[in-house]
């Protein structure tokens, strides 16, 4: 079975190494860009073995902000 976990407002990232154990592939969505930053720096390798996909956005209703 292909383990899967979205983490909707990563902020710095604090439960990622754990969600990383958990699961084949984690979703982390962020959407301040100072934060994002210090996601990819902390956890480049994983983003580039594509474990961890980083979106640099947030999640709303509207269609466009």
């Amino acid at each position: 079975m292909f383990k899967l976990i979205f983490d909707l407002g990563a902020n710095v990232g604090g439960n990622l190494e754990y969600y990383l154990t958990k699961a084949e592939k984690v979703v982390a969505v962020e959407a301040n860009p100072s934060l994002c930053k210090g996601i990819r720096k902390k956890y480049h390798e994983y983003i580039n073995s594509q474990n961890l996909y980083l979106v640099d956005a947030c999640i709303t209703l509207e269609k466009k902000l």
